[in-house]
């Protein structure tokens, strides 16, 4: 789930463009889920340009030059946020255009990918956990072969660490210890990134999903930055 949120010029305080499934038309995901998007995580990771999160991120931030466009906006205040790939996307688009005002992402995918080198848990899709190689300085040892070089580069244009240097907008952030998709010391080395105003919202029992109290304590954060 991503969404771009925006305060307008009315009395109406917020409008939001949402990026999310299609209801009631399951076939046509399984049919992508079955062809062309199968495995669309890993696909040209080792070739930035033709990675399909080019694509994701490049139209999440054209969402932004639609939402200016847009007579409605009060011309201030738009803001990001979603979880887990979404939380990345958030990530992603704050950190590209200054036109974003703050961002909330929730167990945000895609980030610190390289901790698996360490032997340390990183972010989905894990794409350097191997069971059956060294981890750790080991893995350093071991003498890559060209593709891996290259899938090592490739995957870094796409590293929510990697944005998370560059946001200078307030941001919230949350996540739960029991999460197996996005393990917490992958969103612990993206919070570390950031330098920006930030606040941290731990609910430890969580996995990939969030509890009532979080949902709520999330749009209560950004109702009041919608509101500024």
């Amino acid at each position: 789930m991503f969404s771009l949120l925006f305060t307008v010029k009315s009395l109406q305080p917020v409008l939001e463009l949402q990026y999310n499934a299609v209801k009631d038309q399951q076939k046509i995901y399984d049919d992508l889920a079955n062809g062309e998007l199968n495995g669309y995580w890993d696909t040209n990771l080792e070739n930035p340009y033709r990675n399909a999160y080019r694509r994701v991120v490049t139209g999440a931030v054209r969402g932004v030059d639609y939402i200016a466009s847009l007579p409605e906006w009060n011309g201030k205040t738009i803001g990001v946020t979603g979880s887990s790939q979404g939380g990345f996307l958030s990530i992603a688009v704050a950190a590209l255009d200054k036109r974003i005002t703050f961002l909330a992402p929730v167990h945000d995918a895609m980030c610190d990918y390289e901790a698996e080198i360490q032997g340390v848990a990183g972010g989905w899709p894990h794409y350097f956990y191997k069971e059956d190689k060294a981890q750790g300085a080991a893995w350093k040892e071991q003498k890559l072969t060209d593709l891996e070089k290259a899938r090592l580069e490739g995957a870094r244009y796409y590293d929510g660490v990697n944005f998370a240097r560059r946001i200078t907008v307030p941001g919230w952030y949350s996540f739960g210890y029991n999460d197996e998709v996005v393990p917490p010391t992958s969103s612990y080395g993206l919070y570390n990134s950031v330098k920006a105003p930030k606040t941290l919202s731990l609910y430890q029992m969580t996995g990939h999903y969030w509890y009532q109290e979080q949902w709520d304590e999330w749009q209560a954060w950004i109702i009041q930055q919608l509101k500024k």
